[in-house]
Parts: structure tokens; C-alpha cells; sequence
């Protein structure tokens, strides 16, 4: 079986054009040379007899209207860093020579110009240089920072008619089964200028990872406080459960970033702080940010105990995420924070791979002092902002529309493979369609609970009959291989099939654990989901600086307890309190 390779490779780099949202601009790029093909119609199944089609859609082409190619083809611009594709992906293939470019010119009528594909740590640089230089791409992924910023000086592309005339039903179901927040966030002035990368609100949902194996070694159960948590991990640590260096709670520099990080300590303790959720919570009769309140205090209090105790690395403060990963390989850490997903991160399958004896287990946030034991989770869920230039040329607000619907078909609607078999992979290239090559993603916000649902589901039928993805096929292919002894041809290792099916299908794993902590209400709901106001541009990085020094200076025991009240003085007088107004004077504004 011919296989889709699941990584992290792109990253689409942000640029800066200064033209009025409203103007289409000249394009520079080179013209496409041919009229492209005009795009076979999807499958059967695919089609609604309910779907109008446009009056512009060719007449040859019978499918739906959304996912007709352009009337005139255009050539859109694109700059992409590009992270290690891993091993599937055959030496020296980029971006630009993946099949995603000819099947995009085919069934949309846009040729893809690459301005660069760097690898991403050169990325930064030709960013700065095509800001110099003004010589800019039309398709842009931008950060809610970033947006925020084009977007109040009128320089993003106005996108809200081609969504309104060409986003397919099931995007726009998405969107409204949200409330339509997501868009709300992405409209500035009365206009639509980016289409939200949107997950789940559950996705950023706090858990706690650890070492099954550790455990039933030395009796212990899953922990349900805070104390036992400690006295688990001190025992892994005492007991050198990974050998010499063995190290109870794994961390790095950043306490609340991508993984692993702090929140599941932090969140036992009623501390809010981190994830997609945002620090801001209801408190003292206003909105107040989680990072100054004395629960905060408290949980780093215990971190820095931990620490002093040997629970966690001496030299954790220098560590970045590859050197946690590197720790986790080697068998040396009992606990992590994180996510849902954390079964299948690089750590934790390496890990597997090391030793075949080791056992991850998951389970969800455990109260510490009287707290509740909940997690927080976010209005709105949004990963980042898909935009146009002002300057990209006429249509592409169609193009890029059709760019999400495409990949919306390919994945949430076709029969499985029935895209792919044919027309992505390359003779001779294993690899050559890599999922997230395609320029402008869309993800299904739902798409873990009905995975979760579906493959559930088709493991108790026995059969992948009413499987609508390949990554549901997938799915259901590792249960019978984990379990039942099946064989694939090209598969999966036995530890990464395990991270896939513990992770997204087992009901004790980490979607599951997701299921179980909305079904019994475990959890807050995030306070505030406006955009950045002005002290959060200016000053946001400023006061995130100083956030992770007090927090390394003061686990580490380098800062007396004292330091906390001088840190939340400072902190409130470089601009969190100008902060902390603006977000309530919005968040009244927005009642």
C-alpha cells in the first residue's frame, strides 16, 4: 500500500505588503504557459444533487461547483521553509517538486511559483529580505499576532465574498457549528481577512503522561492527587527506574509552550496558564491574567521543590525541545505535561523503540491543596490565519478557497485513497505527496472526535466498511496489527502504530482521556477571544521574556520566595496593567 507521509515539513513564511485590502494589484510572477486541464469530476459519492453550480463553472465539468478550476488560470507566489521530511520523502525532493504542485495546476488552474524552499532555519532570513526588498508572495500563513498587525494597516486581501460564494457546505457547517467565532476573530473592520486554521477546543485540553511500566514495577496506581503524583515520581527517581540521570517530570526552557510543558502542574493548582486557551480568566470582578495569580505562585512552588529534589534536570532551563525528546529516547523520564497527542510525539515512540518494555500511559489533570483538578479550554481554537496579499492577482481569492475545498475532498470526503492512488503519488518517488506541502491547509475542527467515533466504531464491525479517510483506514489497520496479528506491506514500525491508535482510537488514551474530561465537565472555559490589543503588540514579547526568566531563575531556586511579589510589581508596570485594561474595556465592549 502506497502511504501518505504524516509529518511536520512546512512552514509557510509570513511577508508584509502595503496595498489597500480592496485592490487587486499587478502580478509579476511568471504567467502560466498553458491553459490548464480541465478537472475531471470527483467521484460519485462526492457529489451533492443539492449543490448549485455556478454560472461559471465550465460547462464540461459536473461536479460541484466549489471544486471547478478557475475560469482564467493564474500563477500564485510562495516562499516555504522546510522542516526534515524524515525518511519516506526520497532524498533532495522540496515543495516545489511534490505532485501537489501538477494536481493544484490541473483541477484548480493555479501554477505554483516558488520565490524559495529553504530549510526552515534559513527561513528567517529570506523573510527579512523579502521585506527589504518588497518582493513579496502572494499566499501567506500568518501567526494572530501577525495578522493582526496587516490586517490594521490594510494590507491583506478582503476574502469574505469567495467564501461566501465558494467555500464548500461542510467548511461552512465547521465554521457554524463554532458559532462562526473563528471568522468573528478574523474579521477586522468589517472584513474577512483570513480563514482560521481551527481545532477542536478539546485539542488543547491538559494531561499528564507517564511511565505505566515505572509504575506497576513499584505498585503504583494512576495518581489522582498531587501528592501521589510526587511520591511516584520521586520513586522513579530514587529507584534510578531509567538508570543513572533517571528524572521524574520531564521539562525545558518554555513552560507553557508546545510540549512538554507545565500545564498539567500548573492547571492542578487552578493556575491557567498556557496552551491555546490564553491566560486570561474571571477573577476579582474583571479579567485577570492566570501568569500573576497567586495560584501560579503556588505551582511553581511545588516545580521548585521538585527540583531541589531531584524530580527534575539540573540543567532544564537550557534545555530545548530536541534535548527533552533526547532524554525521553533514552528512557530517562517517568512524567510529561502536554497533550493529547504526546503518544505519538517523537519522545515518546523513540522511547518504544529503545526499550520494548516501556508503557505509556495517560490520565487527566490531578488537583493539588483543595483545587479542583480541571483544565481549561479555549473558545475558540485557532492554530493560525490563512491570507492573500493584497498584491496577489485577480482570482486568487477564488484559488485559494478551492485550494481548502480540494484539500477538504481529498481528505474528509473521498473514498480513501481514491485521490491519491491515482493521481499524487509519483512512479519511483515514495513520498512525493506530502500532506502538509500543500500550500493552504484546512483542517476538519472535528475531525479527532469522529475518527475517534468512526474507527471505534468499524473496530467493533470488524470491517473499514463506512471509513471515509485514509487516515481512519489507517487507524483501524493498526488496531488489527497491534492486536490481532495482522501484516501491511509498508507499514507502520509496531511503535508508531501504537502512538496512532493510543493516541486518537483507544479510550484510554489520549483522545479518549479528552472524551472523559468534557463528558464529567472537567475543565474552565477561556475567558477572552478577541484579537490582540495594542500593549499586547507592543509589549506581549517583552512581557513573555520576563515571564520565562523569573520562571527558570525561581524553579531553580536562584530567586527567594520573596521575588514573586517584585516580579508581578514589574510585570504589571512594564505593561501587563495597560494590558490587563485593554482586554477588559474589550471584553465589556464584546457583551
Amino acid at each position: 500500500m502506497k502511504r501518505i507521509l504524516l509529518l511536520v515539513a512546512l512552514l509557510l513564511v509570513a511577508l508584509i505588503v502595503t496595498v489597500a485590502c480592496n485592490s487587486n494589484g499587478e502580478e509579476d510572477a511568471p504567467a502560466a504557459e498553458a491553459t490548464p486541464t480541465p478537472a475531471p469530476a470527483p467521484d460519485e459519492q462526492t457529489q451533492d444533487p443539492a449543490d448549485e453550480v455556478e454560472p461559471d463553472a465550465p460547462s464540461d465539468f459536473d461536479g460541484p461547483f466549489y471544486l471547478a478550476p478557475l475560469a482564467n488560470p493564474i500563477t500564485l507566489r510562495l516562499g516555504v521553509g522546510i522542516g526534515d521530511p524524515g525518511p519516506t520523502v526520497r532524498a533532495g525532493l522540496t515543495p516545489d517538486m511534490g505532485a501537489h504542485n501538477q494536481f493544484i495546476y490541473e483541477r484548480i488552474g493555479a501554477e505554483l511559483y516558488y520565490m524559495w524552499a529553504l530549510p526552515a532555519d534559513q527561513a528567517g532570513e529570506r523573510f527579512n529580505l523579502s521585506l527589504a526588498t518588497g518582493d513579496i508572495p502572494d499566499i501567506m500563513t500568518l501567526s494572530q499576532v501577525q495578522f493582526f498587525e496587516l490586517a490594521e494597516h490594510g494590507q491583506l486581501r478582503c476574502l469574505r465574498d469567495a467564501f461566501e460564494r465558494y467555500a464548500r457546505p461542510e467548511i461552512k457547517e465547521m465554521f457554524a457549528d463554532l458559532d462562526n467565532v473563528p471568522l468573528d476573530i478574523a474579521t477586522v473592520n468589517g472584513e474577512l481577512l483570513a480563514i482560521p486554521h481551527v481545532l477542536d477546543p478539546a485539542q488543547g485540553l491538559g494531561q499528564l503522561w507517564y511511565r505505566g511500566d515505572w509504575a506497576d514495577a513499584l505498585d503504583f496506581t494512576t495518581p489522582t492527587t498531587m501528592d501521589e503524583l510526587e511520591t511516584m515520581m520521586q520513586a522513579f527517581v530514587d529507584n534510578e527506574m531509567g538508570g543513572p540521570g533517571t528524572r521524574g517530570l520531564g521539562l525545558y526552557a518554555n513552560p507553557v509552550s508546545w510540549a512538554p510543558d507545565t500545564r498539567a502542574i500548573l492547571h492542578g493548582y487552578g493556575s491557567y496558564v498556557g496552551g491555546a486557551a490564553g491566560n486570561w480568566i474571571h477573577g476579582d470582578g474583571q479579567l485577570v491574567n492566570a501568569l500573576i495569580q497567586p495560584e501560579t505562585q503556588n505551582a511553581l512552588n511545588r516545580l521548585r521543590s521538585w527540583y531541589a529534589s531531584g524530580i527534575i534536570h539540573p540543567e532544564f532551563a537550557t534545555f530545548n525541545i530536541d534535548q527533552v525528546q533526547a532524554e525521553l529516547a533514552a528512557g530517562r523520564v517517568g512524567v510529561i505535561s502536554g497533550e493529547w497527542w504526546l503518544g505519538h510525539w517523537g519522545g515518546v515512540i523513540s522511547s518504544m523503540e529503545y526499550d520494548p518494555n516501556v508503557e505509556w500511559r495517560v490520565t487527566n489533570i490531578v488537583p493539588a491543596d483543595g483545587a479542583a483538578g480541571r483544565t481549561i479550554r479555549a473558545a475558540a481554537n485557532i492554530s493560525n490565519f490563512r491570507v492573500l496579499s493584497a498584491d496577489a492577482p485577480e482570482g486568487a481569492e477564488e484559488a485559494l478557497i478551492k485550494m481548502l475545498n480540494w484539500f477538504w475532498e481529498i481528505f474528509f470526503v473521498a473514498e480513501p485513497f481514491a485521490y491519491i492512488e491515482d493521481d499524487f503519488i509519483q512512479t519511483g518517488e515514495p513520498g512525493a505527496f506530502v500532506w502538509n506541502w500543500w500550500p493552504i491547509l484546512i483542517w476538519n475542527a472535528y475531525e479527532q472526535q469522529t475518527n475517534f467515533d468512526m474507527v471505534n466504531a468499524a473496530i467493533q464491525a470488524g470491517s473499514t466498511d463506512g471509513l471515509t479517510s485514509i487516515l481512519q483506514v489507517d487507524l483501524f489497520n493498526s488496531y488489527q496489527m497491534l492486536f490481532n496479528d495482522a501484516t501491511f506491506d509498508d507499514w507502520w514500525s509496531t511503535e508508531r502504530a501504537w502512538g496512532e491508535w493510543f493516541t486518537r482510537v483507544s479510550p484510554d488514551g489520549g483522545w479518549g482521556t479528552n472524551v472523559e474530561i468534557v463528558r464529567r465537565g472537567a475543565f474552565i472555559e477561556s475567558a477572552f477571544t478577541g484579537p490582540p490589543t495594542e500593549t499586547h503588540l507592543s509589549r506581549g514579547s517583552v512581557l513573555h521574556d520576563m515571564w520565562l526568566e523569573f520562571y527558570a531563575g525561581y524553579v531553580m531556586g536562584n530567586l527567594p520566595e520573596s521575588e514573586w511579589d517584585v516580579f508581578v510589581a514589574s510585570w504589571l508596570a512594564t505593561g501587563g496593567a495597560d494590558w490587563t485594561a485593554e482586554i477588559n474595556e474589550q471584553f465589556n465592549r464584546m457583551q
